[in-house]
C-alpha cells in the first residue's frame, strides 16, 4: 500500500478499548469519538490479516489503555501466529506488572509504556494514578526480557526539568526514551498555550551528549 505521500504503509495501529483507568490531563483521545463497541477478538484478528496481506508487516496495539482487554494476551498471541515482522503494545504500564507473564508467552516482545514523569507526585497530579505501579509493571517487563521505550510528553513548567532523569532512567532499565512535544489536539487551548515546549533546544543538547546520532528514514 501506499499513502498520499508516495509513502509505502508498512505498520499499522490498532485501538483495542477507549477505556482507560487513568486520566491524564494532556490526553487528546486520538481518534475517538463517542463511546463505541469494542472490536471482539477475532475481527482484530480478521483486521490484522487483511492487513498482512497488503504488505503490512508491522501492528502496535494501543487505546485507552489495551491492558484493560483481558483478551489481550490471545490477540497478540493471534497476530504473532500470523508471522509479523513485529508486534508491539503502547501502555501506561499500571496493570503491566500482572499481565507481563501472559504477554510474554503470548509472543510480546516490545512494548512503549507511556510515563509523563520519573516523580511520584508530578505523576500523581498528571495521571490521577501511582508511579509506584508503573515501576513495577516496567521491572516485571524486563525481568522476562520485554523491550521497553518510555514515552514522555514533554510540557513547560511540568516536567521539562525532568530529560536529565528521564535519560538516565532509559539507561538504568536497558530501555529507550521518546520525548513527545504536547499537540494542539482536543486540548483546552490555553492549557496548550501555557504548557506547549518546543524541544529543539533539548534535542540539539542531547546532540552534543550522544555517542552517535541517527535518522530514521521513514520518519
Amino acid at each position: 500500500m501506499i499513502d498520499p505521500f508516495g509513502r509505502t504503509v508498512r505498520g499499522l495501529r490498532v485501538s483495542l478499548t477507549q477505556r482507560c483507568n487513568l486520566n491524564c490531563i494532556y490526553c487528546h483521545h486520538e481518534g475517538e469519538g463517542g463511546i463505541s463497541s469494542e472490536m471482539t477478538r477475532d475481527e482484530v484478528l480478521r483486521i490484522i490479516r487483511v492487513a498482512k496481506s497488503l504488505g503490512v508487516g508491522r501492528v502496535k496495539y494501543t487505546g485507552g489503555e489495551p491492558l484493560l482487554r483481558r483478551d489481550l494476551p490471545e490477540i497478540i498471541s493471534g497476530t504473532v501466529a500470523m508471522g509479523m515482522a513485529d508486534v508491539a503494545i503502547t501502555t501506561n504500564g499500571t496493570l503491566l506488572k500482572e499481565m507481563a507473564r501472559d504477554l510474554w508467552h503470548a509472543g510480546l516482545r516490545r512494548l512503549n509504556v507511556s510515563m509523563p514523569s520519573i516523580r511520584p507526585c508530578v505523576y500523581a497530579s498528571l495521571t490521577k494514578g501511582a508511579l509506584a505501579e508503573v515501576f513495577a509493571g516496567i521491572k516485571a517487563a524486563k525481568d522476562f526480557g520485554i523491550d521497553i521505550k518510555i514515552n514522555v510528553v514533554i510540557m513547560k513548567g511540568i516536567n521539562d526539568d525532568e530529560v536529565d532523569e528521564l535519560v538516565g532512567y532509559a539507561k538504568e532499565i536497558g530501555g529507550s526514551l521518546q520525548l513527545i512535544e504536547l499537540e494542539d489536539l482536543n486540548l483546552d487551548p490555553e492549557f496548550f498555550r501555557r504548557h506547549y515546549f518546543d524541544l529543539t533546544a533539548v534535542e540539539g543538547r542531547l546532540d552534543t551528549m550522544a555517542d552517535r546520532v541517527e535518522a530514521r528514514s521513514d520518519m
